[in-house]
């Protein structure tokens, strides 16, 4: 398939062992058959509450992807998907991605100032294949995007480099994979299904659940069945997940207060959480003055 645009970087030194790709995130309604996902959990803030995996993930307007402090990064983007690569990588892994447009860019964890990248095109629902391999002194990444037609597949892996089951990191990698995929299909998924998408066993599988209940990554209904329901934890501080928590947290502790010394209290509509006012501020107290005689008038 015809090759849109290329980026490459040579010498690209992460910050944190985390390769990073921004681009825009979609901020707007979604279609319908995209309706069951959760923008706020695909936001790059959440996933990165979570452990990172063995390769990486992507969501709304983000890539991450584990890795080393001395890369070669190489961009493309396609107009649609591109046949597997002739050259031979040590793992291969193909994501969701959902973009508000524009392009994506290799940049930092922090230093957020963007490198150079490639364009993608109108926003909408893209995939992206991620391949890694070690040479010499760097690993080498080819992150290839385009253009998914409206059709959602999960996270799925397309080569994995064998690796020992007595590996300490097998489990927590694939607890990760495992919320990937649950971040872009909540719900019912059959062991069998999901070790052939991740390319290990459904013992590997079960391990995987059991470590991602131990360390609350996902919820899994009937683990032990053949058929799991999971879908993500929520990971993110409650404060975020409910900007109004601490508000009315501390209007009730100040009725209570008012209740308790026979105050009156009147309470304003809280402001937006991000428009910079405190939303305690939005509660103000009236304490009744003592009434004074009112001055006789000639003819009382």
């Amino acid at each position: 398939m015809p090759l849109l645009a290329r980026y490459e970087h040579p010498e690209h030194r992460p910050e944190y062992s985390t390769l990073v790709v921004r681009g825009t995130p979609w901020t707007t309604d979604l279609p319908p058959e995209l309706a069951h996902l959760d923008l706020d959990l695909l936001d790059e803030d959440a996933f990165a509450g979570w452990p990172q995996g063995d390769l990486g993930g992507a969501g709304n307007g983000w890539v991450l992807a584990t890795t080393t402090n001395l890369n070669h990064v190489v961009l493309e983007a396609h107009d649609a998907a591109p046949p597997p690569s002739d050259e031979r990588w040590g793992d291969v892994m193909e994501s969701p991605l959902r973009s508000g447009g524009l392009g994506v860019n290799l940049t930092q964890v922090i230093e957020s100032e963007p490198m150079r990248g490639v364009r993608l095109g109108p926003a909408g629902l893209y995939r992206v294949r991620m391949s890694r391999r070690r040479l010499d002194d760097r690993w080498h990444w080819l992150l290839q995007f385009w253009p998914a037609g409206g059709v959602l597949e999960p996270p799925r892996g397309l080569f994995r480099e064998p690796r020992s089951a007595q590996d300490d990191d097998l489990e927590s990698d694939l607890a990760m994979d495992l919320v990937a995929i649950a971040l872009w299909s909540p719900g019912q998924a059959s062991k069998a299904d999901l070790a052939e998408r991740l390319l290990v066993s459904t013992q590997a599988i079960d391990a995987a659940l059991e470590y991602a209940l131990r360390y609350d990554l996902l919820h899994v209904d009937d683990r032990a069945a053949s058929t799991v329901s999971i879908t993500p934890v929520d990971k993110r501080p409650p404060e975020e997940r409910d900007p109004f928590a601490a508000a009315r947290e501390r209007r009730a502790a100040l009725e209570a207060w008012a209740k308790a010394n026979g105050k009156r209290i009147n309470v304003r509509a809280n402001p937006h959480p991000r428009s910079g006012n405190d939303s305690a501020a939005a509660i103000s107290m009236t304490v009744p003055l003592p009434k004074t005689p009112r001055p006789e008038r000639p003819g009382d």
